[in-house]
């Protein structure tokens, strides 16, 4: 055939394909087969490793920035995490797309997580100045113990070695199911089936437990080594909290993972209806909320973060240890509403490392990722991120607890 009816194109990793020389045919074939969305996927790995590298490097930055200027960092990270979210709404609703239904549910899915954001943050407002003093309390405590560091390489690497475990064993779940084709749209096959589908919903509830899990653990060993620096007890070394943790407190953690991955959502939702008892204990409301929600006030009050500190130090059971820190809390003059004074910074500090990450991957590589390209690098962002934020927010909180 004549060199002017088609021509050669690369499209990268996705190989050389003959295309025709006419505009339209070139747009029906490559819009038919997929290609673009195959190319889009594609440069979307690449966007995703770059975003990774540059949540580390922020991410490490941060810390450093919270060790040296405690107070500055307590109200920068909440003020700017809010800021980076909602600058992140507005990238996302001015970003070419050609997945244009995917970008708008996102959008609404991050403009209620700014709502939930500015509530909390006003609503918690008092607790700022008190948390910004444990933070410097925490920095004190990572400084005296400056081995608490090595938990942060040890449990990303844990992390890692986990995420690869789960995507060969995502690979392996979709080898169940069978192979479809049709050459109409698809230059490729499918894989379709029930069992498949099953299997990667019980995926997904491992992935979230497990990386909850994780995270907790590493909770569990910060705790543990502010604990024994309040008490300067020196017996308390770089291994014995990660000793404790398999060999006295597995299963607490475990199922504190479970609470704290599958209902803190639910628990933030929940407070936003909770009355206030302390100022308002003969409402009618406050009656009629504590006798209508009895139930979940007994399961929402289970997902405590704080408790891990508790366990360390008492030996008890997850659910006794979460069940005595919200009388705690609750009866301190510190805190508002049974909260731990750190949960406005847990949520904004992550939130500005993810929000600035995610608008820089939007402008990588270009117009084209979808939204659920930038939702997956924000959920990684906050995965990053978390131990590097969480050495000093785990520590000023079990200052806050044995306080």
């Amino acid at each position: 055939p004549s060199t002017s009816i088609y021509f050669f194109k690369n499209l990268g990793r996705n190989g050389m394909f003959c295309f025709p020389t006419d505009e339209h045919l070139n747009n029906q074939i490559q819009e038919n087969s997929n290609l673009n969305h195959r190319n889009n996927f594609l440069r979307s790995l690449d966007t995703i490793l770059i975003c990774c590298a540059i949540a580390a490097g922020a991410a490490l930055i941060f810390m450093l920035l919270v060790q040296f200027i405690p107070r500055i960092m307590n109200y920068a990270a909440i003020i700017l995490g809010t800021l980076a979210m909602v600058g992140l709404c507005v990238c996302l609703a001015l970003y070419p797309t050609e997945y244009t239904a995917a970008k708008w549910i996102c959008f609404v899915v991050f403009i209620v997580l700014v709502l939930i954001t500015i509530f909390e943050v006003f609503f918690n407002s008092k607790a700022w100045a008190v948390h910004g003093i444990l933070l410097e309390e925490a920095s004190r405590m990572v400084c005296d113990r400056i081995y608490v560091l090595s938990y942060i390489p040890i449990f990303i690497l844990v992390a890692v070695a986990f995420a690869f475990m789960m995507v060969y064993e995502f690979k392996s779940i979709w080898t169940h199911g069978y192979l479809s084709f049709d050459p109409d749209r698809h230059l490729y096959h499918e894989v379709k089936g029930f069992k498949p589908a099953l299997m990667s919903t019980l995926w997904g509830i491992q992935l979230i437990w497990g990386l909850t899990f994780i995270k907790e653990s590493f909770n569990f060993c910060v705790s543990g080594t502010a604990v024994g620096w309040y008490y300067d007890n020196h017996e308390i070394g770089c291994f014995t909290p990660i000793n404790w943790l398999f060999t006295k407190h597995f299963g607490s953690i475990v199922g504190g993972s479970f609470m704290t991955g599958f209902f803190s959502v639910g628990d933030y939702l929940f407070d936003f209806i909770k009355p206030d008892e302390k100022e308002h204990p003969d409402a009618a409301y406050t009656k009629c909320f504590s006798s209508v929600c009895d139930v979940c006030i007994r399961i929402f009050d289970l997902v405590r973060s704080d408790a891990m500190a508790y366990i360390f130090l008492t030996g008890n059971p997850f659910c006794n240890s979460s069940t005595y820190s919200e009388p705690l809390c609750d009866q301190s003059l510190l805190t508002e509403s049974s909260q731990y004074t750190s949960r406005s910074y847990r949520i904004c500090a992550p939130f500005l490392i993810a929000g600035g990450v995610a608008i820089a991957g939007l402008y990588v590589k270009g117009a084209g990722l979808s939204a659920l390209t930038i939702l997956f690098i924000i959920l990684l962002a906050i995965f990053i991120s978390t131990f590097f934020i969480s050495i000093h927010a785990d520590a000023a909180e079990a200052i806050q607890i044995i306080f």
